[in-house]
């Protein structure tokens, strides 16, 4: 990580209600709508589902790793220590959620709608968000490693103390995107696409090969 540490904010965007019915070892079904639940233990009904909504909802340990979700739809929900590997979530719209120390290693959402999400200490090392769109979107202390942003729209995201090594933003596009304090060693990126950026000075090394620069220090 870099030396120079900033601490971000983070905002609260999940508005859960005070009550929640508490329940176990749930099975999510195609079609099915879940709201106002406290759930521990979760995998969905096949390998294979789809139209799921999750509304003001808490889900904890849920198990989605290989899982294919079509048109996952969640609002409100906070997923806590949830596996994610390898799951793919087709045309999936998710807001005002947040993913905690969750395992998302493969995890693929392309051309989702993904807005006032946070992930926090989440291990997201090579997932895809190909062609998704991302608005207000924080990453907190995440491996993002050879992570896949290709052709994605990217507005008012933070890296905050994330790995980034060799993760891909090819043909995105980028607005107040927010990469300070994480490192971004070897970051595939285009130079339309840096215009929407923000850097600390000591990472400019880390994107020299752009202008097909050299940086040396003189003694």
């Amino acid at each position: 990580m870099r030396a120079q540490e900033r601490k971000a904010e983070r905002k609260n965007w999940v508005d859960l209600p005070k009550r929640l019915e508490a329940v176990e070892g749930l099975t999510l079904e195609s079609d099915g709508d879940y709201e106002g639940l406290r759930i521990v233990g979760c995998k969905p009904a096949a390998p294979a589902i789809g139209s799921v909504k999750v509304r003001a909802s808490v889900v904890k340990g849920g198990h989605f790793a290989e899982a294919r979700i079509n048109g996952l739809k969640a609002l409100d929900v906070r997923f806590e220590e949830c596996d994610f590997a390898n799951a793919t979530l087709m045309g999936a719209v998710i807001e005002r959620v947040e993913f905690v120390k969750c395992r998302m290693t493969g995890f693929k959402a392309p051309e989702a709608v993904v807005k006032q999400v946070a992930f926090v200490d989440c291990t997201l090392k090579l997932s895809a968000l190909r062609l998704a769109r991302l608005d207000d979107v924080q990453f907190e202390r995440c491996v993002l490693s050879e992570a896949d942003f290709y052709g994605s729209r990217l507005s008012n995201v933070e890296f905050t103390s994330c790995e980034l090594v060799k993760a891909e933003f090819s043909a995105s596009k980028l607005l107040a995107t927010d990469f300070r304090t994480s490192n971004i060693a070897g970051l595939h990126i285009g130079l339309d696409s840096l215009k929407g950026a923000i850097i600390d000075p000591t990472q400019v090394s880390d994107l020299a090969w752009l202008l097909g620069a050299r940086i040396e220090f003189k003694e």
